[in-house]
């Protein structure tokens, strides 16, 4: 199961690890409703997530503590689904991530936002940057509101202000940038700079989403506008 999960936690280090998983759901390093965490230096390469963060799942986790203030820098991640993540337990909320120097080698998806109806909280303030990628199977960059348990309930997760740049990556099979919202709560406020997707089988799918910059953005060889 999860291999470093901090709950409920303060001033975390994590640094200079190294995971190796090979089993359902091995998630490398998973901080939930913590804060002040600095994970660096690590090489992690799980069949699930390699890094993912958490807060919580529905109700349970709407009038506790979220996760907040984390630095993750200089880690070599590989992963059968997500390289890094948020969620898709977040209900309590995550803001102020800072992510940066790390890479990816390989993944069904370098960077995934996930939730589903039930969840409920906001995720807002990551910034994100100086990404390498080697290659990505279905989205580099995706956000999805429809992840598996969901019970049929309508509280819709609140995703916005999301910060990106300089990333390289050299393939992805499927959708470079996959921003899908739902009607009730649109995805707002996300600044894509500065990146380059040398080969993509498709380059966006957006919908249900507001705000969203493509500044200096190059999928296939073709600026995105």
């Amino acid at each position: 199961f999860w291999t470093i999960h901090p709950v409920f936690s303060k001033n975390i280090t994590i640094d200079g690890i190294t995971v190796y998983g090979e089993s359902l759901n091995d998630d490398g390093v998973d901080p939930d409703s913590s804060e002040d965490v600095l994970i660096q230096n690590c090489t992690i390469q799980t069949h699930d997530d390699a890094i993912s963060i958490k807060a919580g799942r529905d109700q349970d986790a709407w009038n506790r503590p979220g996760s907040k203030n984390m630095i993750i820098r200089n880690n070599r991640l590989l992963s059968g689904v997500n390289a890094f993540c948020i969620g898709s337990e977040m209900s309590g909320g995550v803001e102020n991530l800072f992510i940066y120097n790390n890479t990816i080698k390989d993944g069904k998806h370098a960077l995934n936002f996930k939730c589903n109806l039930d969840r409920g909280g906001e995720v807002k303030n990551i910034y994100i940057r100086d990404l390498d990628i080697e290659s990505c199977d279905e989205a580099m960059f995706i956000f999805r509101m429809d992840y598996h348990g969901y019970r049929g309930n309508n509280y819709p997760t609140k995703f916005q202000n999301f910060f990106v740049s300089e990333i390289k990556c050299q393939s992805v099979e499927g959708t470079a940038f996959k921003i899908v919202g739902v009607p009730d709560e649109p995805i707002k406020n996300i600044l894509l700079k500065n990146i380059e997707i040398n080969s993509a089988g498709k380059a966006t799918e957006v919908k249900h989403a507001q705000n969203i910059v493509f500044d200096q953005v190059n999928v296939n060889g073709i600026l995105l506008k």
